[in-house]
């Protein structure tokens, strides 16, 4: 077998990488979701408006991610970790989509959902569930449904593959799927996660992580209704 020349060496391995590169572009083309692993990962989704314009401005997209899965961390419960979800589920809800509330810690009081213009005949609850399992599952067949804007659940103590099915069944169903937690998950593969603590007359939103931005962003919103 003959060896190529010395000479010719480089100009095969500089072709062989021009080779490489050009499919290496043309499947990042193919799969816009492929992070190349530096800069910002791409997010081209228009999200759903949060109703807050300065929380808007920080999501890419300008709202919450569609058909994606959302961790909210709270410090504890009442803290008006509701509240800036009621703008988004109140246009969710107009457009004739289900927000369903699977397993809540309360009941929703309906005359506030109303309050904050949501169509509470659009409004579904799911419970009381017998196993830490139930819940996850009713959620991924939920976020499956086209007929489902936005779930919400309180998971006790998800797990990295569970996450994963409802962040699959969520991009499937073009639907928002809300986790709540009372310490932070750690990693996980939803799309977005925030922290909130309460500060005077406000509510601090700390932006963990998120879909399509490398920034750290801490926001303060006033929710428009405080529930529970």
């Amino acid at each position: 077998m003959e060896t190529p020349c010395r000479s010719t060496v480089p100009a095969i391995a500089r072709a062989t990488e021009i080779f490489v590169n050009m499919k290496l572009e043309e499947t990042l083309k193919k799969y816009p979701a492929l992070w190349r692993g530096q800069g910002i990962p791409r997010y081209e989704g228009k999200g759903i408006p949060t109703g807050f314009h300065g929380l808007d401005a920080a999501l890419p997209g300008g709202g919450w991610p569609a058909g994606a899965l959302v961790d909210i961390v709270t410090v504890h419960r009442g803290i008006g970790e509701l509240g800036i979800l009621l703008p988004a589920m109140a246009r969710l809800c107009g457009r004739g989509l289900q927000a369903v509330w699977i397993d809540p810690p309360f009941v929703p009081y309906a005359p506030t959902l109303r309050q904050a213009g949501v169509n509470t005949h659009h409004v579904l609850i799911v419970g009381p569930c017998r196993s830490d399992s139930d819940a996850p599952w009713c959620m991924e067949k939920i976020l499956h449904s086209a007929s489902c804007g936005m779930a919400l659940a309180w998971p006790r103590q998800p797990d990295s593959r569970t996450t994963r099915r409802l962040q699959l069944a969520a991009e499937a169903g073009n639907s928002l799927g809300i986790l709540f937690h009372a310490k932070d998950p750690g990693n996980s593969p939803t799309a977005l996660r925030i922290c909130l603590s309460p500060v005077e007359n406000a509510l601090e939103v700390r932006i963990v992580k998120a879909r399509g931005t490398l920034k750290r962003t801490v926001v303060e919103l006033t929710p428009c209704v405080t529930l529970p």
